[in-house]
């Protein structure tokens, strides 16, 4: 039965059901003792996390799933299962029958097509395409642009294949709005920090470029934004590739702000762009103003 057990937790991503548990032989008023004795941990109601496995949150919305098999993982929390976007994740479910509650959740009543559902270590969650029209008509701004920016750089949705799918839901709940997010999504974005950053820019009446190519001494080098004559960089909590692309990225700084183009550079961190955006965009407001009365 351990056997059995460690097999099926393992195509399910460390997770175990107590109802798969006792139709495996564990005694039925034990089963949750038995397993806890083993090493396993009660993740939520009714199910179980494998010895060694770390409690995520993608665990967890894999475990809601598994103790209730009318839900399926949609909106905020597919994107996070499809590895589509990790911004500030949500448990968010469809059901196709009564929508009962989830202790937690929000839960959705909706009509879902067989080939709109995927399965992730074995738990039913809305294909890419889906998920992220889903988000445009329903989510925020800032997280259904965010979602689309990734999804589209990684080339798991095409843009057109968004536009395509808005176009056949026309006249229905949400494509007006779903099309005014879609306006705003740019695939060049590398990071969602990048997206909300533009998002920012752009709601302050900015007009940013991304992924601006320049060629300082030669060399070609790419900024993130170029707002009016301004560089803008945004750095993430951790400097992607290491300490070799940290130096990299300093050298490239360097070089940019000591060019013949004169070309000011600014630099602003995870922290000024989700906590201090207004903050920010004085910043680059400013320097564009002095810029101009140079």
């Amino acid at each position: 039965m351990d056997a059995q057990l460690a097999d099926l937790a393992d195509r399910q991503g460390g997770l175990i059901a107590l109802t798969q548990a006792v139709a495996l032989g564990c005694p039925a008023g034990r089963a949750a003792r038995s397993l806890r004795s083993a090493g396993w941990s009660r993740l939520v109601v009714g199910a179980y996390l494998a010895p060694g496995v770390e409690a995520t949150f993608a665990a967890e919305i894999r475990a809601r799933l598994l103790v209730r098999p009318d839900l399926i993982a949609c909106r905020s929390s597919a994107a996070h299962l499809l590895g589509l976007s990790d911004w500030r994740p949500r448990l968010e479910f469809i059901t196709v029958g009564s929508a009962a509650r989830c202790l937690g959740a929000r839960v959705y009543r909706d009509r879902v097509a067989e080939e709109d559902i995927v399965a992730r270590w074995g738990a039913p969650v809305t294909r890419p395409l889906r998920t992220v029209v889903d988000l445009l008509r329903y989510g925020s701004v800032v997280e259904s642009v965010v979602t689309l920016d990734s999804a589209a750089a990684r080339r798991q949705v095409p843009l057109n294949e968004v536009a395509r799918e808005l176009e056949r839901l026309a006249g229905r709940r949400g494509v007006s709005r779903a099309w005014r997010s879609f306006a705003l999504a740019d695939p060049a974005a590398e990071s969602p920090l990048e997206s909300l950053a533009r998002l920012r820019m752009r709601q302050a009446g900015l007009h940013p470029r991304s992924q601006v190519q320049l060629t300082v001494g030669g060399l070609r080098y790419r900024v993130d934004f170029v707002v009016d004559g301004v560089g803008v960089e945004i750095e993430g909590v951790r400097y992607h590739g290491g300490i070799d692309e940290h130096q990299r990225d300093v050298r490239r700084f360097n070089a940019l702000v000591s060019s013949d183009a004169r070309l000011p550079i600014l630099r602003f961190t995870w922290d000024d762009v989700v906590r201090h955006p207004d903050r920010m965009i004085a910043v680059i407001k400013a320097t564009i103003a002095d810029r101009g009365a140079a």
